[in-house]
């Protein structure tokens, strides 16, 4: 019914009887559009009391095909807005801190030559593909785990660099993520991967996907 008060957009109040909830809202102005999973919506629309109650009924779903593009079709991002996200992330972690020393950002970034990542990336991509719908917990760790790969590869990044800095061909200060680590960062994550299946009761990760396969088929 609360929903249902917001048509105009006006100013909106609601006073309870003790008052410890009393709240009065300016505007009531409702966001119209979004973005989520679709076997997050699945799980709403399907809902027993949503269906009773026609809550699923007041939203139009619209679930396009999905594209699983290789890491060669990714686009580029604009540099600006790059350091724009990394200048608000970093502000917002130093300000519940209050450190004597700040230290200056490194952002990391992969070697130009890269080829462990683009494999891998596209390996998952295709793998996303072929089971598609049908596992939402192997699709979910596959799909997460090319970003977790970048985010461990910048932490080995930097303990190789620590180990090899005796070197004099080793530059420990370089951003620019090696190959070494990239790798290392690939078997780490599967590694986590194939744990957290075992966990939760399944099977090594080959045997997930081609059980997930053979449902599809």
């Amino acid at each position: 019914q609360y929903f249902l008060q917001l048509y105009n957009g006006q100013h909106w109040r609601r006073d309870t009887i003790n008052g410890d909830a009393n709240f009065a809202m300016p505007s009531t102005y409702l966001t119209v559009g979004g973005f989520t999973q679709p076997g997050v919506a699945r799980h709403v629309v399907e809902l027993p009391s949503s269906i009773e109650k026609g809550f699923s009924h007041r939203f139009l779903w619209i679930f396009p095909k999905p594209l699983y593009q290789k890491f060669s079709a990714l686009g580029t991002i604009d540099e600006t807005f790059i350091q724009n996200l990394i200048d608000l992330l970093t502000n917002q972690w130093r300000r519940p801190k209050e450190r004597s020393k700040i230290l200056p950002n490194r952002v990391f970034q992969l070697t130009a030559f890269s080829t462990e990542f683009e494999t891998y990336y596209d390996e998952v991509q295709g793998l996303l593909e072929k089971i598609a719908g049908m596992d939402e917990m192997l699709s979910g760790l596959l799909s997460k785990s090319r970003g977790q790969v970048l985010r461990v590869a910048a932490i080995f990044h930097v303990i190789f660099g620590m180990e090899e800095e005796r070197s004099d061909t080793c530059d420990k200060d370089s951003d620019e993520v090696n190959e070494k680590a990239i790798k290392a960062a690939i078997n780490f994550v599967k590694t986590s991967c194939q744990h957290t299946l075992y966990i939760a009761g399944k099977g090594n990760l080959e045997e997930e996907i081609q059980i997930a396969d053979e449902e599809d088929d």
